[in-house]
């Protein structure tokens, strides 16, 4: 296949800066501090075939390819603070992007540039805020890097670099929307790397295209169809940012894993983030059960952050077709619908990120309160009923001190299980970095399945 770099697919769409999103909070200690338990039709699309539309539409979109120039250095920003708070509109995650196979010098490397950059910056006390699709703009720098990763080879750094450039993807028909392409394309390419199966599925919900992505283990490992393991990430986590929990834990075990979005979100950004947000995981549901290669009985899911309420809302009404949930940090209550001044105080990325889920303008924070109210599982009925809501075991990790997913409404959701189990995990924080606690959820998950 003729092969055209990451960055002529990004700035051939790249107009304009790429809305951002993040993180509420700083993530928490590696530590673990202390486990609390409380009782109480699948559409398979080859890979190839894939390659090919890729290929037609880098083709196309190469044809209004920008011209763009190198920008000078910048001496007023100071590089070597970049993950100060107030210096990034973005949440700077490098545990998380080192996990999934960045490189940290590229990503500082890249990060340098962006500081270092002339342009006009939207909020020019943020660096990542240039408009202009060229040097120093988010998307354009860790597109290039994406670039360099794939010239030598290293199809996982480039598809994480090219998650990167996409984050917190919110422009999924821009510069955004073609790098996270590119993350799942060099995915695939590393996936074949690595030996493994991993082949795009095609879903349709509610009349709008979804993409998720099989990892099948490997044959010797499997006895008849394959268990299942479902997972989403939350408003600005994406279908590229699991391989880990497969590659380590899932593919030995002999478990199938499927990797998709919640509504709003990368391979989901067609549909809106509503009540019913457990529609995709529904649909995923259904495709297991049509495919003789997968066992419909044995399937687990876990979803994290702002895809909470996702799984919640799931191992409730679909208990019947899981075996066992994983609620990771989870914002099923307390950060929802609060009133609009409140919001005001929030990262910006954040509320912009929720809102373009919803189908909101950035900084509708009126409307985002009555959209993430509508969420809220407390509000309706789902959880705080004073009674088990579900036979599925539910484990709901999280660290001892979260703002917007304390540990009350973790109690909340194991509380709604009559096998619910809670474990902290770090002292502080929203969400432990992934690394920390992905042992005891997936050891707790091959228990289950």
């Amino acid at each position: 296949m003729k092969q055209r770099s990451i960055l002529a697919t990004a700035t051939a769409v790249g107009l304009g800066v790429a809305a951002c999103g993040a993180a509420v909070a700083t993530v928490g200690s590696d530590e673990r501090i202390g486990t609390d338990a409380v009782e109480n039709t699948f559409e398979h699309v080859a890979t190839a075939d894939h390659e090919a539309d890729l290929d037609a539409d880098l083709d196309e979109l190469a044809d209004h390819r920008l011209d763009v120039d190198a920008a000078g250095d910048d001496p007023r920003h100071d590089v070597d603070s970049r993950t100060s708070d107030g210096q990034w509109y973005r949440d700077i995650r490098m545990s998380r992007w080192t996990w999934l196979g960045a490189d940290e010098a590229s990503i500082t490397d890249t990060l340098d540039r962006i500081a270092a950059a002339n342009g006009n910056r939207t909020d020019p006390d943020l660096l990542d805020t240039i408009d202009t699709f060229g040097p120093g703009h988010w998307t354009y720098e860790f597109a290039t890097a994406a670039d360099a990763a794939a010239a030598r080879g290293d199809h996982r750094e480039a598809s994480a670099l090219s998650l990167i450039a996409s984050y917190p993807h919110n422009d999924p028909d821009g510069a955004g929307g073609a790098a996270l392409a590119a993350s799942i394309h060099q995915y695939e390419l590393a996936a074949i790397a690595d030996g493994h199966h991993v082949e795009r599925i095609s879903l349709v919900v509610d009349g709008a295209d979804v993409t998720a992505l099989l990892h099948l283990p490997p044959v010797a490992t499997t006895a008849g169809p394959a268990p299942v393991m479902m997972i989403t990430g939350g408003i600005d986590v994406v279908l590229t940012e699991h391989y880990p929990y497969f590659r380590d834990h899932l593919a030995p075990a002999g478990v199938a894993t499927i990797t998709f979005d919640i509504p709003g979100n990368g391979g989901s950004s067609d549909l809106v983030l509503d009540p019913d947000m457990d529609r995709v995981h529904v649909a995923v549901l259904d495709a297991i059960a049509a495919d003789d290669r997968l066992d419909p009985d044995r399937v687990a899911a876990m979803s994290m952050s702002g895809g909470g309420p996702a799984v919640v809302e799931l191992a409730i009404d679909q208990s019947d077709r899981l075996v066992a949930a994983v609620n990771r940090c989870g914002v099923v209550a307390s950060a929802l619908g609060l009133p609009a001044e409140v919001y005001a105080a929030f990262p910006a990325m954040t509320i912009d990120t929720y809102a373009v889920r919803a189908g909101l303008e950035p900084g509708d924070l009126e409307g985002l309160a009555l959209a993430t109210g509508e969420i809220d599982l407390v509000e309706r009925g789902l959880l705080g009923t004073g009674r088990p809501m579900t036979d599925v075991p539910i484990l709901s990790v999280n660290t001892a001190d979260d703002d917007v997913a304390p540990l009350e409404d973790m109690e909340l959701v194991t509380a709604a299980s009559t096998h619910g189990e809670l474990v902290v995990v770090g002292e502080e924080g929203h969400c432990a970095p992934d690394q920390s606690d992905a042992d005891l959820i997936m050891d707790w998950v091959l228990d289950h399945l």
